[in-house]
């Protein structure tokens, strides 16, 4: 009987402590995630998107028992997660409600188009794990991190840097770093063939790879706003073209101001 009441009391314990989940059917939508605070994003098979938190807490006091949080601009929570979810045709927009509460875990499906926008100093840096779809990242002040992202993607930060692990393969899809105040750093397998795009204005370019460099020198492009989703060579001074066991999939890194690396998993 002693220890049916422990079992009972640990058993009772964990329920509390989970947290639960909020699931959102997007089918073939886009899903936009705009300024969640902390947030990480994590690759699934399924085809709904699951919204779950880890710390923080869903306690509400006497006051607001029974209300749900409003923003200024009239979007209300309505997932239980302190965010936003509105359906529109052709997307699914998720944005936080007033202030930030843990970190928010989307799950999200691998066959989706995320993307995601944080423009404030608040919360902290973004994780992305294990996904497969087509990702695009606008990030002000916090740090992106990849780990496993074999889809698409086109990152950029302005005062974060940007680092991306493959640990499993090589990327499967064209791949975009950019980064004007923060250093961009990749690690991928020793066998990953890849076409290169390097640069950097007032940064080092670092490598333990053995880079077959094309001789020509970069073209100068005026557009600024040209790196995002294209293959415009450079804008700045210092700028490398190249290869990697022969070439394939494109990986384009750029630092304005700060170093690129190009690493090799150990």
């Amino acid at each position: 009987m002693k220890y049916l009441f422990l079992f009972l009391l640990s058993f009772s314990s964990f329920l509390l402590g989970a947290q639960p989940e909020h699931r959102v059917a997007v089918g073939k939508k886009t899903i936009e995630i705009e300024e969640v605070d902390n947030l990480m994003i994590i690759g699934h098979d399924e085809d709904d998107l699951k919204i779950s938190r880890k710390g923080g807490s869903r306690e509400m006091d006497e006051k607001n028992k029974g209300m749900r949080k409003i923003s200024a601009n009239g979007k209300v929570d309505n997932t239980g997660f302190g965010l936003s979810s509105q359906g529109f045709d052709d997307k699914v927009v998720i944005s936080q409600v007033g202030k930030g509460n843990g970190t928010i875990i989307l799950y999200v499906p691998n066959t989706a188009v995320v993307k995601v926008t944080q423009s404030t100093h608040r919360g902290g840096d973004l994780e992305v794990d294990n996904f497969s779809g087509e990702l695009d990242v606008t990030m002000m002040y916090h740090k992106v991190n990849l780990s496993n992202v074999y889809g698409p993607a086109a990152v950029n930060t302005v005062y974060g840097g940007i680092d991306a692990t493959y640990s499993s393969g090589p990327p499967a899809e064209d791949l975009h770093l950019h980064s004007t105040y923060g250093a961009v750093d990749i690690t991928l397998p020793k066998n990953v063939k890849a076409d290169l795009r390097l640069s950097t204005s007032y940064g080092d370019m670092y490598t333990d790879f053995d880079v077959e460099v094309e001789t020509e020198p970069l073209k100068t492009s005026t557009d600024s706003l040209a790196y995002h989703h294209e293959d415009h060579r450079s804008n700045s001074r210092d700028g490398l073209t190249g290869s990697l066991n022969g070439g394939g999939t494109l990986i384009s890194l750029r630092s304005t101001y700060q170093d690129v690396y190009l690493r090799k998993l150990k």
